[in-house]
């Protein structure tokens, strides 16, 4: 599964849809998520929670064994594109 920033970012502010999209990563073998993605996600953790929620972040990360993946500037810019 490939993990949105707003997913994530419902589940940390427990917005509404919190609940259903954590239990559809935990449901997942493997989940992975851009480190664009998760860069965009921390600058907004951190600008909006300060140092406990970005701490939050990165436990939520590693408890839930979400996978940071590359993105080569080829691959941003096919999506880009689309």
């Amino acid at each position: 599964m490939i993990i949105d920033t707003s997913a994530l970012l419902a589940i940390l502010y427990q917005e509404e849809d919190a609940e259903r999209f954590a239990r559809a990563i935990a449901t997942e073998a493997i989940c992975r998520m851009s480190a664009a993605n998760f860069l965009e996600a921390a600058i907004n953790i951190d600008s909006r929670g300060g140092a406990e929620a970005s701490r939050q972040l990165d436990f939520f990360i590693h408890q839930t064994g979400i996978e940071i993946a590359e993105v080569t500037l080829a691959q941003a810019q096919i999506a880009r594109q689309t």
